[in-house]
């Protein structure tokens, strides 16, 4: 079955993007003219009056099968107040009957069905699909929000998108960090927003190298974000991740870091995206690292 709100179509991640539809189709032809050729070796080989079933084939050829019957490489989950409904590739079509076939069939291409780029509008949408979708998302690989970010004043950078409030936005991203704690192999979560209103509070890590103020600020960052998914990156970690891996897994849009960066404080045009890349690092290895249990920081200070 295919996965909720969407109604027959998935896809394997292979980038971000589409491809042009001339070498999409190019893709396709290569791939379909494999296919023929190792089933034509595969008839050749079989016995006279040998029963050939789909699942006793080799698995590279399943696998291709499914990549051209059952792959797209973004979906895009459209939300409403009342359903959500997919919008297809229409070039792509899913076959829905090979994937209904039996549980076996099922199981092979489930992770080909979730592993495509799945696209939502912003956090909220994103919350209220994962909670539709329940054992499904335990596959999905990569998220992308599609608003470019939401924050208070978001209109003064050109764009028109309404005001929210940030400490809703992070109440939300730590109910989606819970709903996607489940996810085995989920290397991406975007984060389309600009943290706009810091919270002063003690730091997960002192400073004792008398920072910059936009060194602050970037690590500042990167504190909230990992309060907020603290309980998706210690199940990101459980699974086998490395620590790089794991802080690379949110990411920050990139309007906070030019925030950060023009900051009168950065004389010397310093890197806010790689200082909060090195301090989510730090973060990561102090209050996670390789326990059996994860310290998690005083709840004062670990809930601003």
């Amino acid at each position: 079955m295919a996965p909720p709100g969407i109604t027959g179509n998935s896809s394997r991640k292979r980038s971000a993007s589409p491809l042009p539809s001339d070498e999409n189709h190019r893709y396709e032809l290569r791939s379909k003219a494999k296919v023929v050729f190792l089933f034509s070796n595969i008839l050749k080989k079989a016995k006279v009056g040998q029963k050939l079933g789909f699942l006793s084939l080799p698995a590279e050829l399943r696998n291709m099968v499914y990549d051209l019957t059952l792959v797209q490489r973004r979906i895009i989950i459209n939300c409403n107040r009342r359903n959500m409904r997919f919008r297809h590739n229409r070039n792509h079509p899913v076959s829905g009957p090979l994937i209904r076939t039996c549980k076996t069939v099922y199981a092979d291409a489930r992770a080909l069905m979730y592993s495509a780029t799945f696209e939502l509008e912003n956090m909220d949408y994103l919350e209220k699909w994962l909670r539709t979708l329940g054992s499904g998302a335990v596959d999905i690989r990569d998220i992308r929000l599609t608003r470019s970010f939401q924050a208070y004043f978001a209109q003064s950078y050109g764009v028109n998108l309404p005001v929210r409030n940030q400490k809703d936005y992070r109440a939300t991203t730590r109910q989606v960090a819970r709903l996607l704690s489940g996810c085995r192999h989920l290397e991406n979560l975007d984060l389309g927003f600009l943290y706009t209103k810091k919270f002063r509070t003690t730091p997960l890590i002192e400073n004792k190298d008398n920072p910059a103020y936009w060194q602050k600020e970037a690590r500042l960052l990167a504190e909230m974000v990992f309060r907020d998914l603290f309980v998706l990156l210690v199940a990101a970690k459980a699974s086998g991740q490395t620590v790089d891996q794991v802080a690379s897994l949110p990411q920050i849009h990139h309007k906070n870091f030019e925030c950060i960066k023009h900051h009168p404080s950065n004389v010397g045009n310093g890197n806010p995206q790689r200082e909060t890349a090195c301090h989510m690092k730090l973060l990561i290895a102090k209050y996670i690292g390789n326990r059996s249990h994860p310290r998690k920081p005083g709840s004062s200070a670990f809930l601003a």
